[in-house]
């Protein structure tokens, strides 16, 4: 059997959320929960979201997936099926609130900036996978990934601009040193051409 290939890195998913964590969400996966996955980096939503359907493979996740939900349609969250959707929203702010006040009876919520899970308030014990399993699982994915290092949001402050037009390599000091020394060696340049 082919193992499922990706071209995104899995490593966010091992640093946003703990292993126990995982574990829930995958069993909220494998009995076809609606899961909504939010962070306010939105880059780290598709990653996380391909990692957690590799993560039961060679079973697929067949019911509607949308790595990013844009907020216009943010009313599929109302869809009467399972989902797995990511939102770039920041889960503590009022909006996310009440998405969660709205939708709290059916909706997984996972806060990957804080590595927490809403459970749905109908539902308040989440499903297990099975002990034997899960320790297996734990200790392989423990020997795999290098999973010591605490997992820190804030280091990902500018990802997102990365993707924004107006992203400029390097600090604005960088700039100003290359400009002036540019401007010198403009000067430089006209002064010995007069010369000639």
């Amino acid at each position: 059997m082919l193992l499922s290939i990706i071209d995104l890195p899995i490593k966010p998913l091992f640093q946003c959320l703990s292993l126990n964590n995982i574990f829930t969400v995958m069993a909220y996966l494998l009995t076809e929960r609606s899961i909504a996955v939010c962070s306010k980096y939105g880059s780290l939503l598709a990653p996380v979201l391909e990692a957690l359907r590799l993560l039961i493979f060679p079973l697929h996740w067949q019911c509607t997936y949308i790595p990013v939900l844009p907020r216009k349609w943010f009313e599929f969250l109302y869809a009467p099926v399972p989902f797995l959707m990511g939102l770039n929203v920041d889960f503590q702010s009022e909006e996310a609130k009440e998405l969660h006040r709205m939708d709290g009876e059916l909706i997984v919520f996972v806060d990957l900036d804080h590595n927490e899970i809403l459970v749905p308030r109908n539902d308040p014990k989440p499903p297990r996978l099975p002990e034997q399993l899960r320790k297996m699982l734990m200790k392989r994915l423990k020997k795999v990934m290098n999973i010591d290092i605490v997992f820190n949001p804030k280091d990902l402050d500018n990802c997102d601009d990365l993707f924004n037009n107006s992203y400029q390599p390097g600090n604005s000091s960088t700039k100003k040193k290359n400009d002036s020394n540019s401007s010198k060696t403009s000067a430089t340049q006209r002064s010995s051409g007069a010369m000639r």
